[in-house]
């Protein structure tokens, strides 16, 4: 399927060409164009670039405290275990699956939703989606019926489609045509670096909640709200 759709992408999608693209960005093509090195396109980043960032901070720790901790989460509320090697621990491991099934289903149709939405909204949506997601880590992470769980899922794949798409096409709108690979590339730091301190500080934070997978999940919900919240920081190019 991968190499299906990339083919598809590579063959079917259309690019500027040099002498267009420098037309959309009101670039002067009889001026060399300087290769910056990284630390100077850090320098001059867009403000977008890490108001972004910190967005990308909160709800990044929660993404990864639900993949992490939700099957746990659930053998222990649904199946009445934390025995890793018990049939209860492996079948809630089976039933994350199915919800993660079902969240691609439900992210597919919110994009198809989202498409028909207006450009001028994409804080308003980048939020929702957020708040979605929070929604469903704690339903999640306290809840006792495996299908409810399971509907909640619908809400993380609102979510999941929100943050793999909008935090890049609002980082895209704020950028000058100049660097673009660059900075989308930087900004992949904004994904990983926030896993990278979520995981380190679960070190501290595991023990001190009693080695409790649900408040861990639940600590996931509080820094997506926070995430969701802080949309509102961020100063979205035209």
């Amino acid at each position: 399927m991968l190499l299906v759709t990339s083919l598809v992408t590579i063959f079917k999608v259309k690019e500027y060409d040099p002498a267009t693209y420098a037309k959309y960005h009101k670039l002067d093509t009889t001026k060399k164009q300087a290769t910056p090195s990284l630390w100077k396109l850090l320098k001059s980043a867009p403000r977008a670039f890490w108001e972004l960032s910190i967005v990308q901070l909160f709800s990044w720790i929660g993404i990864m405290y639900t993949w992490t901790y939700a099957t746990g989460a659930m053998a222990n509320n649904i199946w009445n275990t934390t025995n890793p090697s018990s049939a209860g621990f492996q079948a809630a491991g089976n039933w994350y699956g199915v919800m993660t099934a079902f969240y691609s289903v439900a992210a597919l149709l919110w994009g198809l939703f989202y498409a028909k939405t207006k450009a001028n909204q994409r804080k308003l949506w980048y939020s929702v989606g957020l708040f979605a997601d929070a929604i469903s880590i704690i339903i999640v992470a306290t809840t006792h019926s495996q299908w409810i769980a399971l509907l909640a899922f619908a809400l993380y794949g609102i979510g999941n489609f929100t943050i793999n798409t909008l935090p890049f096409t609002m980082l895209t709108t704020s950028l000058d045509g100049k660097n673009n690979g660059s900075y989308l590339g930087l900004f992949n730091i904004a994904v990983c670096l926030p896993q990278i301190i979520g995981s380190l500080a679960s070190f501290i934070i595991f023990p001190m909640v009693g080695s409790s997978q649900s408040m861990m999940m639940i600590i996931g919900f509080v820094a997506m709200v926070i995430g969701g919240f802080s949309v509102a920081i961020v100063h979205e190019g035209k």
